[in-house]
């Protein structure tokens, strides 16, 4: 999935770079592909809402606000 991702800050900036991953693979070894993070996919999913998630932080900047001081 790295390969084809959209995000060209996420896909292997060389070719090299997908070899190694392929070799780390056949050895059983760790690759460096993995699933998108907690933060990408946050970003992501506000990207794709952005009224929704204006919205929602605005009303929770004014649940804030108005909430009494203790």
């Amino acid at each position: 999935m790295k390969v084809i991702e959209k995000e060209r800050t996420r896909r292997y900036a060389t070719a090299s770079e997908l070899a190694a991953d392929v070799e780390r693979y056949f050895r059983e070894e760790p690759v460096e592909a993995g699933p998108p993070s907690g933060l990408c996919r946050l970003r992501k999913f506000a990207r794709k809402n952005r009224g929704p998630v204006l919205a929602a932080g605005a009303v929770f900047a004014a649940l804030l606000r108005s909430a009494p001081a203790t």
